[in-house]
């Protein structure tokens, strides 16, 4: 899973493995928050492991002077193709 920051302020969250006949990262999420362009990302995973009631989190900066924190969670079954590819 990786993060791209954008210039609508959105952040998007792609899965690393792809589809080979399409040859592109699936997304999983965008996320909007900030008002300017989103410059930094970063994860860091959950203290406590598997027994976290998340798997980690994403937090991303934005030339808007904000920082926002996002929950990640494992994936719970594949998503079927075609989803996770709209913004929300």
């Amino acid at each position: 899973v990786f993060a791209a920051g954008g210039w609508d302020g959105r952040t998007r969250v792609y899965e690393t493995s792809y589809d080979s006949k399409k040859r592109k990262p699936r997304r999983l999420a965008s996320l909007g928050f900030h008002d300017d362009v989103v410059a930094c990302v970063a994860f860091r995973t959950a203290a406590g492991g598997k027994g976290a009631p998340h798997a980690g989190w994403l937090a991303t900066g934005s030339r808007d002077g904000a920082v926002a924190l996002w929950p990640i969670f494992p994936p719970k079954n594949k998503v079927a193709d075609g989803e996770g590819d709209e913004d929300a």
